[in-house]
């Protein structure tokens, strides 16, 4: 497997700004520039869903006992019924948007996408949660030696107990949605050049280190933050009816 990085990073600790950040990722990118980027943790991004695809998976297999075969078909629901919606930045502001890449990259990650899954046995539980995951693209060849490309992908996983589930099943199943924003703050693995106002044009992510390609150097004392926690996580469907 072959991920597909572009140009070298690495972790240097004599930053500038020492009193606010310890550490930085260097990245020198095509045009041999060294882009310091920080951990911007606090960020708050938004998307706006453009496509709704539900998935249900069902199995169904004969009960066997002592070895004999009976003629008894069981229907077993499986954990592969899912929510899949495709996700794309939502600005406010034409002049503001965001592009997203991975650290190593300078490809726009056009693949976005937020999977909403049920936790079986779990129905009343409130401990929902939500994690940030995805990869740098890569290529692979199969059994067939046919050389695959996957590209880089970006996602959010929100899983519920089957009751919450259910409620946003039934809504994007009987409802007419005429739009879906989601807006989170707080993701480990996010990083941008250090701004002042906080704000960046241009974030840039950071799903493994290794793959990746970028240098620790040996620095194992620092928290070095990739994909996975998200710490604020707001899901909204929006519902239109012209008024007579």
């Amino acid at each position: 497997m072959d991920y597909n990085v572009e140009f070298l990073s690495e972790i240097k600790n004599e930053i500038e700004k020492e009193v606010l950040y310890k550490w930085y990722i260097s990245e020198e990118n095509d045009a041999n520039n060294n882009i310091k980027l920080v951990d911007f943790y606090d960020v708050n991004v938004e998307y706006e869903g453009t496509e709704i695809n539900i998935y249900n998976s069902y199995l169904i297999k004969s009960i066997e006992e002592k070895g004999i075969e009976k003629n008894i078909q069981t229907f077993y629901p499986i954990s592969e019924n899912f929510i899949e919606i495709k996700l794309k930045p939502f600005f406010h502001n034409n002049n503001n948007n965001i592009s997203y890449s991975f650290v190593g990259s300078n490809r726009i990650i056009d693949n976005i996408l937020l999977f909403i899954e049920p936790k079986y046995g779990d129905e009343f539980s409130t401990n929902d949660k939500v994690i940030a995951g995805g990869s740098i693209g890569f290529n692979y060849y199969d059994a067939y030696f046919k050389n695959n490309i996957i590209e880089d992908k970006l996602y959010f996983k929100l899983e519920l107990n089957n009751y919450h589930y259910e409620e946003i099943l039934n809504l994007v199943e009987t409802k007419t949605i005429s739009s879906i924003y989601l807006k989170l703050q707080g993701i480990d693995g996010f990083y941008a050049e250090w701004d002042p106002y906080y704000f960046t044009n241009k974030i840039k992510i950071v799903s493994s280190f290794e793959n990746q390609q970028i240098q620790t150097n040996n620095i194992s004392s620092l928290n070095l933050k990739k994909l996975g926690f998200v710490r604020e996580f707001k899901l909204s469907f929006k519902q239109s009816k012209k008024i007579k």
